[in-house]
């Protein structure tokens, strides 16, 4: 067949199913694990865990077959992690690991948040928890720790407690879950510093031991070219960014999960002078994305920083395809009754579900811990950013580590012109 070069990878793709709906029918085990990971899947009674672990080391594949192995032995086992949204990720994970479809009894996961005011309408305490007032937050936590200090076992209890994405997490919100542990004493703690996108301060765990935090080097969801590309970002912006709890990111040759089609691993720039720049150049990514290379939407992730962004790209998105493209994103405009706009913020968040036909949007925050094939990031400009100046490095280094093969950059903000144009290509 006499074609260019890439035309049996586009046929490949064309005739596929999605890339991440072919993952999500791969059963893991511990067999797909390196040694240090699989030490970290085996049940410990009584003792509390720290593991510390780069972007796509496998710490939410951990949490998940060390869930399946506590339930297959009858094991109560409570997951909590920061987003609602990463909450549906280790859902199917944990499916993944089970081999089943429906998550069984003994496994209970939950949004901080969630599970806060579950027991608060449980227990009959008022809730005033209010996720911008940091006293407010306070005294509500407090109000329950000792409420559940005082009346320890009338609420359910579990053997084990799994924290994902743990460097969210405030240390009285660990003191309040680890009160939920029954005489099995068993905790498994997962964080990764680079990726603390809320400037909490590393947490010291009282009780728990001075020892070191495990750590995961190896970042196996990213390919070699992101993994370097992360890692410069990291030296170049994230002060302080490696020690022995942070390292950088281990390049290697090895699959812990392996596709029916080639991979194709790029990184491409480019510069927009605005928000209407900026749209128009998604439009152009994903026409490529979805006439050349072949890939269905839903293989793709568009990721910003702010829900208004978000929304009016959206808008943008199905104007220009006419109705005939699908999204499933998580944003909400923010209307005069702020708390009806959070209410419709958390229902959408909850149907922002890992299988699907349709193309993700997002922001930053809410896709950590996720990962798609294409990912596209919408920057923001430095104008933007003087605000959260402190923590929005944090937040693209995030967005950097979720691709697999097509890492796309839209670029508004001045800071980071030299270093794309030194680390990536020219989108074409």
């Amino acid at each position: 067949i006499f074609s260019k070069s890439d035309w049996l990878s586009s046929f490949k793709n064309w005739i596929s199913d999605p890339a991440h709906l072919m993952e999500s029918k791969i059963i893991v085990s511990d067999r797909d694990l390196d040694e240090k990971q699989r030490h970290y899947t085996q049940p410990s009674p009584g003792i509390i865990q720290k593991l510390s672990g780069v972007a796509g080391g496998g710490k939410t594949k951990v949490i998940a077959l060390r869930s399946a192995k506590l339930s297959r032995l009858g094991k109560k086992v409570l997951i909590v992690c920061f987003n609602i949204t990463l909450r549906n990720y280790i859902e199917s994970e944990i499916k993944n690991a089970l081999g089943t479809k429906e998550l069984p009894n003994n496994i209970n996961i939950n949004h901080f948040h969630g599970f806060l005011k579950l027991y608060t309408e449980e227990r009959e305490i008022p809730n005033i928890f209010d996720e911008d007032d940091e006293e407010v937050q306070k005294e509500t936590i407090n109000n329950c720790i000792k409420d559940k200090e005082e009346n320890p076992n009338e609420t359910n209890n579990f053997d084990a407690v799994l924290i994902d994405e743990g460097q969210d997490f405030k240390e009285e919100w660990f003191k309040f879950i680890r009160l939920f542990l029954t005489e099995n004493n068993e905790a498994l703690i997962a964080i990764d510093e680079k990726q603390n996108i809320y400037g909490r301060e590393k947490m010291k765990l009282k009780g728990v031991g001075a020892g070191r935090w495990g750590v995961l080097k190896k970042g196996y969801r990213l390919n070699n070219l992101h993994a370097k590309i992360a890692n410069n970002f990291s030296k170049k912006f994230l002060s302080n960014s490696e020690d022995l709890d942070t390292p950088y990111i281990e390049l290697h040759d090895e699959k812990q999960q392996s596709l029916p089609i080639d991979l194709e691993p790029k990184a491409f720039w480019n510069n927009a002078n605005d928000i209407i720049e900026s749209q128009k150049q998604v439009l152009e990514i994903l026409k490529y994305l979805d006439k050349e290379k072949k890939n269905e939407f839903s293989d793709t992730a568009v990721l910003v920083s702010e829900h208004s962004v978000g929304s009016d790209l959206k808008k943008y998105l199905e104007k220009k395809f006419d109705s005939k493209i699908e999204i499933l994103d998580i944003f909400e405009n923010k209307s005069p009754d702020s708390s009806k706009s959070k209410v419709k913020e958390k229902q959408k968040k909850m149907l922002f579900k890992t299988r699907t036909r349709k193309l993700l949007m997002c922001t930053i925050k809410s896709f950590k811990g996720w990962e798609r094939r294409n990912i596209i990031i919408v920057t923001d400009s430095d104008e933007n950013t003087k605000n959260k100046k402190k923590y929005y490095d944090k937040e693209i280094y995030t967005s950097l580590t979720r691709v697999r093969e097509k890492l796309i950059v839209i670029n508004r903000s001045e800071k980071y012109r030299k270093f794309l144009d030194e680390n990536f290509e020219k989108f074409p």
